[in-house]
């Protein structure tokens, strides 16, 4: 069992010791602040004859070492990255950074401490000083003086090979994190409700592949606007497109534009009524809405809903009243612009007075990711910020003049 280590001030908090063998776990300590907590334990043995281990100054207790076990493995978390080393003179006593291990390298490639330190352009006493780090935090000579030169110990020669190894995948890492920091690669995860994801998400998202084509997009559809909200706030959406107004003080909001809603007819439900047409002739015709969905109606959705009257069909899904349209049987209300993309035979009519639904991104406070402020930047750009037709004017506060049926 992993005996509890000694607070070390030098440690970051956070940092995570770990002493591993093929059998179990020996222990896990976390350091909290400038104490420790005990972490996952489990209950290995010290084998016969095994010195205990270090890891920055923190006891473990060692685990049996045999010929089927695995060697002890101290992962140092955070900055540290991960280590591995064997059993015997260099154990378990690793608290080291990346520089010290960059030093260590240098002075092996270009021969010594004064071509190291000229190599990574630093005073020479900071190498020296760097490897007496090393050497300490290990308990080992990593270097032995043979003339005028320096040759590595069998510690050394042990430690170089994990030391370019950890080098390595750091570099590897940075290489990713700057692939998804120039939209190189990564993933930006959208959340939208209905037709929001065809139009004017569709166009958006093709703008940006466009641009960034290592990007990947996942669009979900919650189903209502609060579900949007919550797939933002819990972490599963980087972003939401919605209608506004939304009630969520822990997320902020950017309105884009103002999409008119119209209604679209089959050519002979649509012959001889006007253009646009009067509210009051609405409710005569046969129309078909949406199932209501858990969250409450959207202003628009209780718009509609004053102005249809009782509808003839209600679906759970869109498309079955998109094709009821097109057979003639039915009217629905659409935005105009998903009816101009996707109902091209249907009629479209503007009601008088017209109704509007306001459209806006929503995330959370914190600066968003790079693949989520490119979107951000198209939506808000000119060039996709354009007025709809009719849009309604705007109030003083900048809000658009509120529909009334």
């Amino acid at each position: 069992m992993a005996t509890r280590p000694e607070q070390d001030p030098s440690v970051e908090s956070g940092v995570v010791i770990r002493a591993w063998s093929s059998r179990r776990r020996a222990g896990t300590w976390r350091q909290r602040g400038r104490g420790w907590s005990p972490g996952l334990r489990g209950a290995g043995r010290p084998g016969p004859g095994a010195a205990g281990h270090e890891a920055h100054g923190c006891t473990l207790s060692p685990v049996a070492i045999g010929d089927k076990d695995l060697i002890p493995v101290a992962a140092i978390a955070g900055t540290y990255g991960f280590f591995a080393v064997p059993p015997g003179d260099l154990c378990c006593r690793m608290g080291v950074d990346l520089r010290l291990f960059r030093f260590f390298v240098a002075i092996i490639d270009h021969g010594g401490v004064t071509r190291a330190a000229e190599a990574l352009y630093v005073a020479q006493p900071s190498v020296s000083q760097a490897l007496r780090t090393l050497e300490q935090r290990l308990g080992v000579s990593l270097f032995e003086r043979v003339g005028r030169g320096l040759q590595l110990t069998d510690a050394g020669r042990e430690l170089e090979v994990r030391a370019r190894s950890v080098l390595a995948e750091v570099e590897e890492a940075r290489a990713r994190v700057d692939r998804v920091a120039r939209l190189d690669a990564g993933r930006l995860t959208v959340a939208a409700t209905s037709t929001l994801a065809i139009h004017p998400l569709g166009p958006w998202v093709k703008r940006l592949l466009d641009a960034h084509p290592g990007l990947q997009v996942h669009v979900s559809e919650p189903g209502s606007v609060p579900a949007v909200l919550t797939e933002i706030g819990d972490g599963a959406a980087e972003i939401g497109l919605v209608e506004l107004p939304v009630h969520k003080a822990s997320l902020e909001t950017v309105e884009l534009e103002q999409e008119e809603l119209v209604i679209a007819a089959g050519p002979g439900l649509a012959a001889g009524l006007p253009d646009p047409l009067p509210r009051a002739l609405v409710p005569d015709l046969p129309s078909g809405v949406l199932a209501r969905v858990p969250g409450g109606r959207t202003a628009s959705e209780r718009t509609m809903a004053e102005v249809l009257g009782e509808p003839r069909v209600r679906s759970a899904q869109r498309q079955l009243l998109w094709d009821l349209v097109g057979q003639d049987v039915l009217v629905t209300f659409v935005s105009r612009a998903v009816a101009e993309r996707l109902l091209p035979d249907a009629e479209l009519r503007s009601l008088d007075p017209p109704v509007f639904r306001r459209i806006g991104l929503a995330h959370r406070p914190e600066p968003p990711a790079p693949a989520a402020r490119a979107l951000l930047e198209i939506a808000l750009s000119p060039r996709t910020r354009r007025p709809r037709r009719g849009a309604p004017p705007a109030t003083p506060s900048g809000d658009p003049t509120p529909d009334r049926p």
